[in-house]
C-alpha cells in the first residue's frame, strides 16, 4: 500500500493511497469550509449547500445525478463538519472517472434553482425537527454552544429554522465563489487506482478549466498548545423526554500539541470501552445508563473531554454522583500500567483497521492533508500511541480535572440544578 501527493498550481491537492489486491475504489472531495467561516445570519449555508449541490447541474437533473451514480454501482454520499464540506463516492476502480467528472459537474456547475433551494430548505427543516426530537443531539448542541461560546465552534452546523430559511440564492452563489476554489479543494483517492491513473482521472476531468489560475493551497495555520478555557458553567433544560441526557466537559489543548496521544489513552481508560471506568462504575456496578462513553475532541484551536451518558430521570444526581467518584479516583491514584497497555493495545489496533476501508481511508487523507498538509501512515500514528507514558497521562489528569474550567448539560423533564456541587475533587 502507497500514498502520494501532489500539489496543483491552482492550489488544488490531491492525495492517493494505492492497493493493487482490490477492485474497490473511494474518491472523496473535500472543500475546506465549514460552519466555522458562517457568520449568524448565514448559519447553515455551509450544510445548505451540500443538499443543493445534488439538486442539478447545467447538463444534469437531479434525478440524473441519482441515475448516473447508480448505473455505476456507486455509493455516494455528502456530509458537513465545523471546518469542511465533502462528496465522496464508492465504486469498482473502472468507474470512478466517471463518479469524479459527475462530482466535478456538482460542485462547479451546480445551478442552485430558485424553487429547488426552497423545496430543499423544507428538508432540512425536517432534519432538524428529526435532531430536536433526539435528546442525545439536543445536548450535544446546547453542550457545543455552552463550551465554546465566543468561538468560532460555537455555531451549529446544521443552523436553526430561522437562519436557513433566511440564506438567498445570491448568498449561496458569493459563498460558492469564495470558497468552492481549487486553493480549497483537497481529492482524495483510496483503493485500486495508481497515482499514475489518479492524476490522469483529474486531468482528464478538468481539462484547462483552471490553465491561468495560480494559486496557494489553503494551508493550515499550525499553532502548538492552544487551548479554550469556558469559565465554570451548567444549563439544564426542561424537555419532554424519557431519558435525562448529561453531557460534561473539561478543556484540553489543540489537536497539535504532543499531549495528543496522551488525551486518546485516557478517554479510551476513562469511557472508551466495556471494562473503562465510567462503564465498570456507572453500567455495570449500579446499572444507571445503557450508554455511558468519554471522548476526547481536538481541533486546531482548542479540545474538550466530554463525557455523555443517558439515564432515568430519577437517577440524574446518582449518575453525576458516580461520575464524580470515577474521576475523583483517577486523582487519587491515577491511571495502572495494566490500563495503558490494553489502551494502547485497542487505539493501534483500530488505527490498523482503517486501511482496510476505502471509505475510511480516503476521509483520514483528506482530513490529514487539510490539519497537516500530508497523510500520516499506520506506523506514525501507531508511534504517537506506544510513546505515550503512564507518568505523561497522569500528569494530564490533574491539568484537566478541575472545578474552574468546566460545562456542563442536562436535558430533561425535570430540569433540576443536578451540577451545583459538580465535581467534588
Amino acid at each position: 500500500m502507497e500514498t502520494k501527493t501532489k500539489t496543483y498550481k491552482n492550489g488544488m491537492r490531491l492525495v492517493n493511497t494505492y492497493n493493487q489486491n482490490t477492485a474497490a475504489e473511494t474518491v472523496l472531495i473535500s472543500i475546506s469550509t465549514g460552519s466555522i467561516n458562517e457568520n449568524e445570519k448565514i448559519n447553515g449555508i455551509s450544510h445548505l449547500i451540500e443538499h443543493m449541490l445534488f439538486k442539478g447541474t447545467k447538463k444534469r437533473t437531479a434525478a440524473d445525478i441519482n441515475n448516473e451514480f447508480e448505473q455505476l454501482g456507486a455509493s455516494i454520499n455528502a456530509f458537513t463538519t465545523k471546518y469542511r464540506t465533502c462528496f465522496y463516492a464508492s465504486a469498482l476502480t473502472e468507474n470512478i472517472p466517471k463518479c469524479v467528472e459527475i462530482l466535478f459537474d456538482m460542485i462547479f456547475n451546480s445551478v442552485i434553482d430558485e424553487e429547488e433551494l426552497e423545496r430543499e430548505k423544507k428538508v432540512i427543516y425536517e432534519e432538524i425537527d428529526m435532531y430536536l426530537d433526539d435528546a442525545s443531539s439536543v445536548a450535544e448542541d446546547n453542550f457545543q454552544k455552552l463550551f465554546f461560546k465566543n468561538t468560532k465552534l460555537e455555531s451549529l452546523i446544521i443552523g436553526t429554522k430561522n437562519t436557513v430559511k433566511s440564506i438567498t440564492r445570491q448568498e449561496i452563489l458569493d459563498y460558492l465563489a469564495k470558497y468552492y476554489v481549487p486553493e480549497n479543494i483537497i481529492i482524495a483517492f483510496a483503493g485500486g487506482m495508481s497515482f499514475a491513473e489518479s492524476q490522469n482521472c483529474i486531468n482528464s476531468v478538468l481539462g484547462n478549466k483552471f490553465k491561468n489560475y495560480t494559486k496557494k493551497p489553503n494551508l493550515p495555520v499550525i499553532l502548538k498548545d492552544i487551548i479554550v478555557e469556558p469559565q465554570r458553567d451548567f444549563l439544564s433544560l426542561k424537555k419532554d423526554f424519557t431519558q435525562s441526557h448529561i453531557i460534561i466537559g473539561f478543556p484540553l489543548y489543540n489537536m497539535y500539541s504532543s499531549r495528543y496521544g496522551a488525551y486518546q489513552c485516557l478517554s479510551f481508560i476513562l469511557g472508551g470501552g466495556m471494562s473503562s471506568r465510567l462503564f465498570t462504575e456507572v453500567r455495570e456496578k449500579n446499572g444507571l445508563a445503557y450508554s455511558i462513553f468519554a471522548q476526547a475532541n481536538n481541533y486546531d484551536c482548542a479540545g474538550v473531554l466530554k463525557i455523555a451518558l443517558a439515564t432515568n430521570n430519577d437517577s440524574e444526581s446518582k449518575a453525576i454522583e458516580c461520575v464524580n467518584k470515577v474521576i475523583k479516583e483517577l486523582l487519587t491514584n491515577g491511571i495502572t500500567s495494566k490500563e495503558l497497555d490494553k489502551a494502547k493495545t485497542y487505539l493501534k489496533t483500530r488505527i490498523g483497521f482503517t486501511p482496510e476501508s476505502t471509505m475510511n481511508l480516503a476521509r483520514q487523507n483528506a482530513y490529514q492533508m487539510q490539519c497537516y498538509n500530508k497523510p500520516f501512515n499506520t506506523n506514525t500514528q501507531i508511534k504517537i500511541i506506544e510513546k505515550v507514558t503512564k507518568s505523561e497521562v497522569n500528569k494530564l489528569i490533574k491539568e484537566i480535572f478541575t472545578n474552574t474550567h468546566v460545562c456542563g448539560v442536562l436535558v430533561s423533564k425535570t430540569g433540576k440544578k443536578i451540577f451545583n456541587n459538580f465535581p467534588k475533587l
